[in-house]
């Protein structure tokens, strides 16, 4: 990923600047996106997998507002990247989800959250294939 990734204990990670975003991940967006439309679509998203940990788990309503942030998110990457695929054809969604959800700790949180969501139905606003092929948490709904 051109950086290394934050792997402690601590679920949210370190944020030094204050921005709701580890700053690993922070670094990565900086480093890898030049125009601000891309970074600003990129971060929406990593925010959306980061809160996702971090949300109570036993509130629908915080659940399914973090699934809308999500949905939201998605319609940003789908604008600033048509295909939702960086350069080397990874898809982009897989690549954050990867590095934000990267401890044992981590992913443990991230499947509580996919749990709550069970039954959840979201509309999407703008179909693409990619959105099915990564593997999200979200049915479309047409």
């Amino acid at each position: 990923y051109g950086v290394e990734l934050d792997e402690t204990n601590v679920l949210h990670g370190m944020d030094e600047n204050g921005n709701g975003l580890r700053d690993d991940i922070d670094l990565y967006i900086s480093k890898h996106f030049k125009s601000q439309s891309e970074k600003s679509a990129v971060r929406l998203l990593a925010l959306s997998y980061q809160k996702a940990l971090t949300v109570d788990k036993d509130s629908i309503a915080s659940v399914h507002a973090v699934a809308g942030q999500y949905s939201r998110a998605m319609d940003c990457v789908f604008r600033a990247f048509p295909d939702a695929r960086l350069p080397d054809g990874t898809t982009l969604p897989l690549i954050l989800k990867s590095m934000i959800v990267n401890t044992t700790q981590r992913r443990t949180e991230y499947s509580i959250y996919t749990d709550a969501l069970k039954g959840y139905v979201t509309q999407y606003l703008k179909v693409s294939p990619v959105v099915n092929s990564v593997n999200h948490l979200m049915i479309i709904r047409l």
